[in-house]
């Protein structure tokens, strides 16, 4: 799996990073380049910004192209760039196992299967030097909540746990995307790739664009999908709308 990392200019200097842009066919748009999210590429917007004053704590906001799906990620001090991969991958796969498990896409004896499945898989780094303004106005979006946030609890820092809820109640909000009719919910997309990816074997149901037990490829042409197929993504809304009735 590719991970595209598209770089803000604070967080290429926050790294102490000399990042390439992302090459530019017409030469039009240097260093604002779309991004893509695909069945091989994950791309996120990164951007970091300083909880109080210029040198720390620090948090990195990273949106998901696809999704709109917001993971924050809390830094006392600067990483190495291999450091932060390394956080960024495993707190990732950690929140797309508390996604399966909440939406009861899988079960619990069926994680472990999950996590040898996130191991065995490869994770290429791509970086660069770039803001996709259209997923840069979510990345913004999220910072205001982290700031009023923070503000509001008095707090000069999140611990982990604190960022990751405060991500999930962000990623349970309805998004719209300019190239999509309608709203969706960044988490139902985020699980849709991510038990393509890591439950392959494990889905409960028989799915018509999948073989095997698999979950179905969400990158299939999703235009031609219709409504009255059964896919994991109506399977979450409709779970997410139960837990708030009861």
């Amino acid at each position: 799996m590719n991970i595209l990392l598209s770089c803000t200019n604070a967080m290429n200097k926050w790294l102490s990073l000399d990042l390439a842009r992302i090459p530019s066919l017409d030469g039009k748009r240097i260093g604002i380049q779309p991004i893509k999210t695909d069945g091989e590429t994950m791309s996120w917007q990164c951007h970091v910004i300083s909880n109080v004053g210029t040198r720390g704590p620090y948090t990195v906001i990273a949106v998901e192209e696809r999704s709109r799906y917001a993971i924050i990620l809390p830094f006392e001090m600067v990483p190495t760039k291999e450091t932060f991969q390394s956080i960024f991958w495993k707190e990732w796969n950690e929140q797309m196992i508390h996604l399966m498990l909440e939406s009861e896409a899988i079960s619990e004896h069926e994680a472990s299967s999950v996590v040898k499945q996130m191991l065995n898989t490869p994770a290429e780094f791509i970086w660069y030097k770039n803001t996709d303004l259209s997923v840069n106005g979510h990345v913004s979006d999220t910072e205001q909540w982290v700031r009023q946030n923070l503000n509001e609890y008095g707090l000069a820092q999140y611990d982990q746990e604190e960022a990751f809820a405060l991500g999930l109640y962000i990623n349970k909000q309805k998004k719209k995307k300019s190239s999509l009719k309608g709203k969706f919910f960044p988490v139902s997309k985020m699980l849709d790739d991510a038990l393509f990816h890591f439950a392959k074997g494990l889905a409960d149901c028989p799915y018509p664009t999948a073989l095997d037990g698999n979950f179905p490829n969400p990158y299939f042409d999703e235009r031609k999908i219709k409504q009255s197929t059964k896919s994991n993504v109506v399977q979450l809304s409709d779970y997410r709308e139960n837990q708030s009735n009861t």
